[in-house]
């Protein structure tokens, strides 16, 4: 997780409006390569992202 504590992002006033700058497409190309996943929360007090990767992976039951 990366936090600051500046002005935050500013707020999506139109569907069609770009999600983020070059630096979170970035972010976000490289969880989707490793299968992780982004969390970004921003308000006027700042900006978190997190990002989470799973390194196992579970593995089917066998009967007995």
């Amino acid at each position: 997780m990366v936090s600051d504590n500046g002005v935050g992002t500013p707020v999506q006033s139109h569907p069609h409006q770009k999600k983020g700058g070059l630096g979170t497409s970035l972010v976000k190309a490289l969880a989707k390569q490793l299968d992780a996943t982004v969390e970004i929360e921003s308000d006027s007090g700042g900006t978190a992202t997190a990002i989470t990767h799973a390194t196992f992976k579970s593995k089917p039951l066998k009967a007995a």
